[in-house]
């Protein structure tokens, strides 16, 4: 199975689907905007793409839900991708087997991630979620999260996407 490389997926992420390099990542997967699936719940000026065999998952939002512009049909694109997530193994499924940003990988555990992550610069994570099962980093354009299963450190995925200002939550 073929899956793009790490400089495709991560300059892909905050670009539209008019760019160059979001339309190099769609070639890369074989698909198009008509594969980009309406977000559950049907909320609008959002689309999904997922792959259960490469456990790959692109989460996109209307460029008018990120940007202020006039008389824009949300539900029309054209389409930035936000988020890139990477799953690990669940069930049956193995876990994504692509390069993966940062030297990460599946068989990692938390205590190695976080060493790995702050000998490459990026300091210390800032722990997220409920049950403080999520390790963020951030760096320039993109925050890098790392999500583990409640009761061991193993990942349950790992994402790639647009800063999010958190400063009002």
């Amino acid at each position: 199975m073929n899956y793009p490389s790490v400089e495709v997926l991560v300059a892909a992420v905050g670009q539209d689907s008019e760019s160059p390099a979001l339309q190099q990542l769609f070639s890369e997967l074989k698909i198009g905007e008509e594969n980009l699936e309406k977000y559950p719940m049907n909320l609008a000026g959002r689309r999904l793409w997922w792959n259960e065999a490469k456990r790959l998952q692109l989460e996109l939002k209307s460029i008018g839900l990120l940007e202020d512009i006039h008389s824009h049909n949300i539900d029309e694109g054209p389409w930035v991708l936000t988020k890139l997530t990477f799953w690990g193994v669940h069930k049956k499924n193995g876990a994504y087997a692509g390069p993966i940003p940062y030297e990460l990988d599946f068989s990692m555990v938390r205590d190695s991630i976080r060493n790995k992550m702050l000998n490459i610069g990026l300091g210390q994570a800032t722990v997220l979620g409920f049950s403080e099962d999520v390790d963020m980093w951030q760096m320039e354009k993109v925050e890098i999260t790392v999500e583990y299963f409640d009761d061991n450190d193993a990942i349950r995925c790992i994402s790639i996407g647009v800063l999010i200002d958190r400063s009002r939550a």
